[in-house]
């Protein structure tokens, strides 16, 4: 699948897998949010240099493996 063909079906909204060398799978999703957390991630990504996009990962995983270290609730 090439670069054209990815952005495609990224344009239809569809999950798309890629397969890269180093075994590393990735996903692209949608994802809605309201307008005010927009402007904060906007405004902390200015605020530290980094893209809406770099923000949004770093804090995903960094949650999640905040997450994959606490025993689970029962």
């Amino acid at each position: 699948m090439d670069k054209h063909q990815i952005m495609a079906h990224r344009a239809n909204w569809e999950v798309i897998f890629l397969y890269l060398s180093c075994d590393l799978i990735i996903a692209f999703i949608n994802v809605d949010f309201p307008a005010w957390v927009v402007d904060s991630l906007d405004r902390e990504a200015a605020r530290i240099g980094v893209t809406r996009q770099s923000i949004i990962k770093v804090w995903l995983v960094e949650r999640l493996k905040e997450e994959a270290k606490s025993p689970l609730a029962v």
